[in-house]
């Protein structure tokens, strides 16, 4: 009864609609704060059942702009799975 969280799709999701820029990725092994922030974002979306685009939270080294295509991708990823 495991739960998949498709956060490794949602990273290829962004990629796809929004290209590499900015990096999801800090280096081979791990994410960077924007990888982290949308990793988060589908966690939320998945294990909630609610849009990660309707939470007011921005981790403040991410502008809003941003912040908000990463909760959009978590919400396309979670829900039109």
């Amino acid at each position: 009864n495991a739960i998949i969280l498709p956060s490794g799709t949602a990273f290829i999701n962004f990629e796809n609609i929004y290209g590499l820029d900015p990096s999801l990725y800090e280096d081979i092994n791990h994410p960077s704060k924007y990888g982290a922030f949308l990793s988060a974002c589908v966690h939320y979306a998945k294990l909630t059942g609610r849009k990660a685009s309707e939470v007011e939270y921005i981790y403040s080294d991410i502008s809003k702009d941003i912040a908000d295509k990463i909760k959009e991708i978590a919400d396309l990823t979670v829900f039109n799975e």
